[in-house]
């Protein structure tokens, strides 16, 4: 099975040294490189990288194959990267190819750690039209993937998306992959019907009235239903806005083909990176830390040598719903938790009993929390990390959270922002009504959404609110954090 493909720069990550390290001489277009005499090209990046922190932890594979086409006459070395200036050369050999072939070098992995990388240097003009690492090994479980997405009127990079699943090997005959992924898209806007004529994905009209969670709760839904006949081994939570390259899910695929049994209860983080930056890490997976957020090697520079050799696997306590992976065994059986939106992958992915790591090469580029603030955003933020914390046992002192509070409602006063006041309020006065609240969905009422945007009539509410919410919050705290550990399991309406 081919564990990793040699990948290109292209529209969605068009950097040069994410994928590859050489001379300015040297041309890399999307689907070859041509190196001029006396040039040389090295793979001891991020894209190309082999990394070994999660192969060799996490799955059995012995040795794999280095298979690279090309053309022209050079010498092949393959070394194993300990640190950012510790190389060991593994081998080397010179090929001269008259016309397109294979160089092929076998590599065991026994007690190598750190990344395996090659670099070529030419002695004439070569070509090189694509590789891949391989391993001869016998997989440890035949995976089939299941893709859940709740969509709301993000139609056009939606669609993007799908046309990129169905055209990848996933639904070509005669590869390894064929049939072994199929995509469940809700969607909660009702926008998507010429969808349902795409082979292998299905999509499936919702309301909005439970928002995201409730969408993707439906997903399970959609995909318990056919569990009998397809037997899907993994569940894959993807935002419908995210931008990812196929060989994402092709390397997902094989890492968890390969998965010791012992081992195989873990979920996989998809990597985000930004949109803005697309060289920038912005999370490899999450730890809560009861709601001050801590970004798994947050903000790195991925085109820099030194965030590629780590020895040990990137862990966290769980991963956003851009892209995480669950296996089947835990997903069918355990749905979100009603949030509306925000914050239901953290409480699944801390109600998870097994580990959460991230691979390199498995990400999604996506737009980050400055870009997309609003009112509405900001209720969710403030009212959903406290729930959070309820639910995992793990909420601050009353006074702890009531002066956070008190905080931000004095920054907006000072800005003389009457809606994020009353945003912030209703945030806490909601939190507060307990669970039984949310069992209605967990969206944001209409009433409030109309009052928000109506600042003579917050300005004589504001104050009368915020000192009832405090009251309440200082009468009934215990109750309050009660209700949240005691409620339901079979969590919220889809529809």
């Amino acid at each position: 099975m081919v564990i990793q493909n040699l990948v290109f720069p292209d529209e969605i990550c068009p950097e040069r040294e994410m994928y590859f390290r050489a001379g300015e001489e040297t041309k890399i277009e999307e689907d070859h490189i041509w190196i001029p005499f006396g040039d040389c090209i090295s793979t001891d990046t991020y894209m190309n990288g082999l990394n070994l922190a999660c192969w060799g932890t996490y799955t059995g594979i012995k040795e794999v194959i280095l298979s690279v086409r090309a053309q022209g006459n050079f010498l092949l070395k393959v070394f194993q990267s300990m640190a950012e200036n510790q190389n060991i050369l593994i081998k080397q050999v010179q090929y001269h190819f008259e016309k397109e072939q294979k160089a092929e070098l076998e590599i065991p992995l026994k007690d190598c750690t750190g990344m395996i990388f090659w670099k070529i240097i030419a002695a004439q003009d070569t070509k090189i039209l694509g590789g891949e690492y391989r391993t001869e090994e016998m997989y440890e479980s035949a995976v089939k993937l299941a893709v859940n997405i709740c969509t709301y009127h993000r139609e056009e990079q939606l669609k993007k998306n799908l046309k990129k699943l169905a055209d990848s090997m996933f639904f070509q005959s005669g590869t390894e992959y064929c049939g072994k992924l199929k995509s469940f898209v809700i969607d909660n806007g009702r926008s998507l019907i010429e969808q349902t004529q795409i082979p292998g994905i299905r999509t499936f009209p919702n309301t909005n009235k439970a928002g995201g969670s409730g969408g993707f709760k439906r997903g399970l839904e959609e995909i318990r239903k056919l569990q009998k006949e397809e037997q899907f081994t993994h569940i894959i939570f993807m935002d419908d806005d995210v931008e990812f390259q196929i060989e994402s899910f092709y390397r997902l695929f094989a890492f968890l083909s390969y998965i010791k049994k012992e081992k195989q209860n873990l979920a996989v983080a998809g990597r985000m990176f930004r949109q803005d930056k697309k060289y920038i890490q912005y999370t490899a997976a999450e730890i809560w830390n009861r709601g001050n957020i801590q970004h798994v090697n947050g903000n790195r520079d991925m085109r820099s040598r030194e965030t590629l050799t780590e020895q040990y696997p990137e862990k966290g306590e769980y991963g956003g719903w851009w892209f995480c992976t669950y296996p089947a065994s835990y997903a069918l059986k355990k749905d979100p938790f009603p949030f509306y939106i925000h914050c239901d992958d953290v409480e699944y992915g801390l109600r998870f009993p097994g580990e959460t790591v991230s691979v390199k090469g498995v990400q999604v580029w996506h737009q980050t929390y400055e870009y997309r603030q609003t009112p509405e955003i900001t209720y969710y933020d403030l009212r959903n990390p406290l729930i959070v914390n309820a639910i995992c046992g793990e909420a601050e002192e009353k006074e702890e959270i009531l002066l956070k509070w008190k905080k931000k409602l004095t920054a907006y006063h000072n800005q003389g922002n009457q809606t994020m006041k009353y945003m912030c309020t209703l945030a806490l006065y909601h939190f507060g009504k307990g669970y039984t609240f949310l069992k209605k969905g967990g969206g944001l009422p209409y009433i409030h959404r109309w009052i928000k945007d109506r600042k003579k009539i917050l300005k004589v509410i504001n104050p009368i609110f915020h000192r009832y919410t405090e009251w309440k919050i200082r009468e009934k705290y215990e109750e309050i954090q009660e209700s949240y550990r005691k409620g339901d399991s079979n969590y919220g309406s889809t529809s």
